[in-house]
């Protein structure tokens, strides 16, 4: 499991500045999450594409000031995306034409939300997200606010030490 350390160094680079990913081979597919890690909500919610406006079925997990997303729940050892809670609001959605029970994370400053997701076909390389919002559809207008809520939270707290149910 990777150190606290590691992780707050990384949480700080990233809440600090532009992301940048090295050039050489770094191999970022070791586990995520430490084991004092604690997760503030992790659940399904269908995730709007960036270009194509698609909507796939993700695993979320919100831990350690960052939204992580993945392909599956037993999948969680590399993410498809991550996105650090910092600078960011979320808010509901209701015009979208396509999905009940939208969110929409949007950055506070700046023209996109900072996130990354790895490199399709070349283990342990991330590419910085491009994302202008994201916008993720939940099972009802419950959960919506249950994910609106430890979205708040998570983005006020790097390291949290409180879990919603």
């Amino acid at each position: 499991m990777p150190d606290q350390n590691i992780i707050k160094n990384i949480y700080d680079n990233i809440k600090n500045s532009e992301l940048k990913f090295p050039d050489d081979d770094v191999n970022l597919t070791v586990p995520i999450f430490g084991s004092d890690s604690t997760i503030i909500k992790d659940g399904w919610l269908w995730k709007q594409g960036g270009r194509v406006r698609n909507w796939k079925r993700r695993w979320f997990v919100i831990t350690d000031g960052c939204l992580f997303y993945f392909e599956s729940r037993t999948e969680v050892d590399i993410p498809r995306g991550v996105i650090p809670l910092v600078d960011v609001a979320v808010r509901e959605i209701d015009d979208d034409r396509t999905k009940q029970y939208c969110l929409e994370i949007f950055p506070l400053t700046g023209d996109k939300v900072k996130a990354s997701k790895p490199v399709p076909g070349d283990i342990g390389k991330w590419i910085e997200g491009h994302h202008t919002v994201y916008r993720m559809s939940a099972s009802s207008d419950d959960d919506r606010k249950d994910w609106i809520r430890a979205l708040r939270i998570g983005s006020q707290n790097h390291l949290p030490r409180q879990r919603l149910s």
